[in-house]
């Protein structure tokens, strides 16, 4: 996911044939690729479709909080930029772009 700023765009990226920010390792196949993704109607999560049928839903924070992007994580202290404190709960994307990119390890 790249967040940009709070209520900017925000990407669910997939690479390499599996979603990037996923609360819980290896969740689907390597085959397996993001075919949906949506705001929930009723809470501050991201749903997200895989094309094997299943589905799996991402807290916001979650998603701020373990963001990739360079504004969001300094690559060479392999850290976090922000403070999980700094992060405004009520925050959400203010649009929704599913993109491919390999995966870097």
């Amino acid at each position: 996911m790249k967040c940009g700023r709070v209520g900017g765009e925000c990407q669910v990226v997939e690479g390499g044939g599996k979603e990037q920010t996923h609360p819980h390792p290896h969740p689907h196949p390597p085959s397996s690729s993001i075919t949906k993704a949506h705001r929930h109607p009723q809470h501050p999560l991201l749903q997200v479709e895989w094309d094997d049928g299943g589905s799996d839903m991402y807290p916001y924070v979650w998603l701020r909080d373990n963001c990739p992007c360079s504004d969001c994580f300094h690559p060479v202290a392999m850290a976090r930029r922000r403070i999980l404190d700094e992060c405004n709960l009520a925050d959400s994307p203010a649009s929704l772009q599913v993109c491919v990119i390999p995966l870097r390890c």
